[in-house]
């Protein structure tokens, strides 16, 4: 992925005639309403339209010079809407702000919507979709950035961190994941065995561990030393008592 400053018509002068834009109104908590700019390069969007009707979304032979049908129009912007509401989840833990598709529409048919000599920011992201390369490019207009910005800092607080927004993300993901199940395993210690003797061990055979008495045994979660604690018995069952926290 990379990010680039450039002025409209510079995104504008390196697309097609025929390539189609999809125009996307962004609606900000203060009511404030701008404009964004998607752009699928045709291969990848057609091979994406293919895979979306069954197909192996294979390399379409198609030159520059390729014009959507209106079919293709209709099954883009249903395309388009996916990768919307992806470019919405990315903002959420920030900002709650409001992405409808308003039009598809050629490069030079936006030009009412935004200024050529306006500043943009140019969001290119290289896709592979099986034997497929292309690009995804988000043109995003420099007045919208400084208006997000400017909401986004005075939802800090005096230390930086954002009011409530991040706190309740932080308690939303706890929630999601904190009934997961996690193996916990405790390692008593490490001993070096010949292979003869190891060959030669039978029942009733004693192994010396390389840690005393009484020592505390470390405690894994998910193969990570989490704690320390003692080995004792529980029910008739062996436990270990935590007896140290060690989480880096």
């Amino acid at each position: 992925m990379s990010v680039e400053e450039e002025r409209y018509y510079e995104f504008s002068n390196a697309l097609y005639d025929n390539d189609a834009l999809t125009l996307i109104d962004v609606s900000l908590p203060d009511d404030e309403s701008n404009s964004i700019f998607m752009h699928v390069t045709t291969p990848l969007m057609l091979s994406m339209i293919d895979r979306m009707l069954g197909g192996s979304g294979e390399q379409p032979d198609v030159s520059s010079s390729y014009v959507y049908t209106d079919i293709d129009l209709v099954l883009s912007e249903n395309i388009a809407k996916y990768l919307v509401k992806i470019m919405k989840d990315g903002w959420s833990n920030f900002l709650e702000m409001g992405f409808k598709i308003s039009r598809l529409e050629t490069p030079h048919g936006v030009m009412q919507e935004i200024g050529m000599d306006e500043i943009v920011i140019i969001v290119v992201i290289e896709v592979e979709l099986n034997n497929v390369a292309g690009k995804i490019s988000i043109c995003i207009p420099s007045t919208l950035l400084t208006s997000m910005f400017a909401i986004i800092e005075s939802k800090k607080t005096p230390h930086g961190r954002l009011n409530s927004n991040e706190d309740k993300t932080s308690q939303d993901i706890f929630s999601f994941i904190k009934d997961s199940s996690l193996e916990i395993t405790a390692k008593i210690g490490d001993a070096t065995v010949l292979l003869k003797d190891i060959y030669d061990l039978k029942e009733g055979d004693v192994v010396k561990m390389n840690k005393p008495k009484n020592s505390d045994v470390d405690i894994f979660v998910e193969n990570k030393p989490w704690f320390k604690g003692k080995l004792g018995v529980l029910n008739k069952n062996i436990a270990v008592k935590v007896s140290d926290v060690n989480i880096n």
